[in-house]
């Protein structure tokens, strides 16, 4: 369902600000409050949700919203997160709800098959990265 409104302004922006790495602008959109459930199981909190987004930075190069299904205040995002991980991208899906125009709770589920190469490869670089600044 499509709704009208304030809401329909606001459902792409998180999820491109992510991808396109403005971290300060993603920080305007959540909510102090926000309650983050990661496909773990974990809840994380407006710093611990923005910490993990920045720790993708090295291979997130964008997000490609595919399909947007919003009713009331709440919204799900389909979108490709595309890395230049071997995974290439993942499907991701997002279930945002707004308050006072700022994200509130975010349910975030990964392809399963695809999350963990994505997961491997920035242990990998950050292996690398601190092995070469040890020869240094």
């Amino acid at each position: 369902m499509l709704a009208s409104g304030k809401i329909c302004k606001h459902i792409h922006l998180p999820v491109q600000a992510g991808g396109d790495k403005r971290f300060d602008r993603l920080t305007e959109l959540l909510h102090p409050e926000l309650e983050a459930r990661r496909p773990s199981g974990s809840v994380l909190g407006k710093k611990d949700y923005l910490a993990g987004t920045r720790r993708l930075a090295p291979i997130l190069l964008r997000n490609d919203v595919r399909r947007v299904f919003v009713d009331g205040d709440e919204a799900v995002v389909c979108y490709d997160m595309v890395t230049d991980s071997p995974a290439g991208f993942v499907r991701t899906t997002e279930w945002l709800t707004f308050a006072d125009g700022k994200v509130r709770s975010s349910v975030l589920l990964h392809d399963g098959q695809r999350w963990p190469e994505v997961l491997a490869e920035l242990v990998r670089r950050a292996a690398s990265a601190s092995a070469s600044s040890h020869d240094g």
